[in-house]
């Protein structure tokens, strides 16, 4: 038999994976550098990132860069056809489920990618050229690997989200390509 993982999310325990699902789950964006992991054999779990096996996965399914424009950030190319020189921009909403002692982490973070508000407590709205992975990427790394965030793009209704457990991600996957 193979060697298979589980990952920690929020004190639970998931899995066991094979290396393949979880290959599938950087594409996704399911499983990050920042992911909580342990091989079924053993009890010591450490960062997918500090692993040279994981490392070389994220490396590897890494997306690249379209011509012309940053990972995370929108094509430009397409907008050059209309003359226009800049991405265009879109208003996000962020919904986090974080401690209250984050606010300032987390007020730092989004406000570094363009105008935003305080909506609520764990809600904001801001407006960036990103894509909405783009905005997740951009502030998974202020998040603890307790603390979720879900992304919305209000403009083009597109949405990511990262840190929360296999069953509302597979929930959110559903609900977000089946609308009700």
């Amino acid at each position: 038999m193979s060697q298979t993982w589980r990952l920690r999310v929020a004190d639970r325990t998931y899995g066991p994976y094979s290396y393949d699902q979880l290959e599938s789950f950087v594409r996704e964006g399911r499983f990050a550098p920042t992911s909580m992991v342990s091989s079924s054999s053993e009890r010591r779990w450490r960062t997918a990132g500090s692993d040279p096996q994981f490392r070389d996965l994220f490396q590897a399914t890494a997306p690249r860069a379209v011509k012309k424009s940053v990972f995370g950030q929108r094509d430009i190319s397409h907008d050059e056809a209309d003359g226009k020189k800049e991405p265009e921009a879109a208003t996000f909403l962020l919904v986090f489920d974080v401690v209250s002692g984050a606010a300032g982490r987390i007020e730092t973070a989004v406000r570094s990618l363009g105008p935003a508000m305080r909506v609520a407590d764990n809600v904001w709205a801001v407006t960036t050229t990103n894509t909405a992975p783009g905005v997740r990427n951009a502030l998974t790394p202020q998040l603890t690997e307790r603390e979720p965030v879900l992304v919305v793009d209000a403009t083009r209704g597109r949405s990511a989200w990262h840190n929360f457990c296999p069953e509302t991600d597979a929930k959110l996957k559903r609900l977000w390509r089946h609308p009700v």
